[in-house]
């Protein structure tokens, strides 16, 4: 059985919850944040949430918002 961990994580000054099964580093969640930045995936009002995929290091991520949590799965 594999646990998924709920980690909260501040990034530019504002806390999120990260949530994914396995470990990430630090350089690739800054960066997959500042992607979610980018694209405005926080501003969405309501409804069903997207799903974004963000490489870096090689690695294919699918990451799902709501509000402020984040759920990250490698692809």
């Amino acid at each position: 059985m594999t646990m998924i961990e709920r980690i909260p994580f501040l990034h530019r000054a504002t806390a999120y919850n990260i949530i994914i099964e396995g470990d990430i580093g630090f350089d690739a969640l800054h960066y997959i944040l500042d992607a979610l930045l980018a694209d405005n995936v926080f501003e969405v009002d309501e409804g069903d949430a997207d799903l974004v995929r963000v490489s870096y290091g090689g690695v294919q991520y699918v990451i799902a918002v709501d509000g402020m949590d984040v759920m990250i799965a490698v692809e």
